[in-house]
């Protein structure tokens, strides 16, 4: 016959002796259905209580944040050298998931944007998280010579005149 579990996926038959095979066929949205879905048992006596255990899993889903240039599917590159890998979280479906810049990138880098998703549900398949970089805009600094001495002319060769320089 066919029968369906309870809100708790657990059912109670009173079944004669006999050897039975139970089957499932049908598991809640976000489960899967186990790889063995029989499960043989064997009933001795009328009066005998067996517990039949069938394990259902949840499915799977994994979210991969990118690193990339702006504007390019290129990586950016990393603070050691090389480019900053991808990063790849696995879990049930319904988890939740958080993901952020990376802090090992180029010292010549910095953030712009992400995509909207940077954390969430996971569900399933994969979810892809793209981070944008760009290079810094350069600084050009003006150099600044500052006099630190008083002395306006060297008469002595003990004497100097210093300069501090910051550029």
């Amino acid at each position: 016959g066919t029968y369906t579990t309870n809100e708790e996926g657990k059912i109670t038959l009173t079944l004669p002796a006999g050897e039975y095979v139970a089957r499932e066929t049908n598991v809640p949205e976000d489960y899967q259905l186990p790889e063995q879905a029989e499960t043989e048992f064997k009933v001795t006596k009328s009066d005998e209580t067996i517990i039949v255990n069938i394990e259902n899993t949840k499915k799977k889903g994994e979210v991969i944040t990118h690193h990339y240039i702006e504007k390019t599917k290129e990586r950016v590159p990393a603070l050691e050298g090389g480019i900053v890998e991808d990063v790849i979280q696995s879990g049930n479906i319904g988890d939740i998931y958080a993901t952020q810049q990376a802090e090992n990138i180029a010292n010549n880098y910095e953030y712009v944007s992400s995509t909207e998703n940077t954390s969430g549900e996971i569900v399933e398949g994969t979810t892809e998280v793209i981070y944008y970089y760009k290079l810094k805009d350069p600084v050009i600094t003006t150099p600044e010579i500052t006099k630190e001495s008083d002395i306006e002319k060297v008469t002595d060769v003990s004497q100097t005149i210093d300069y501090k320089i910051n550029y």
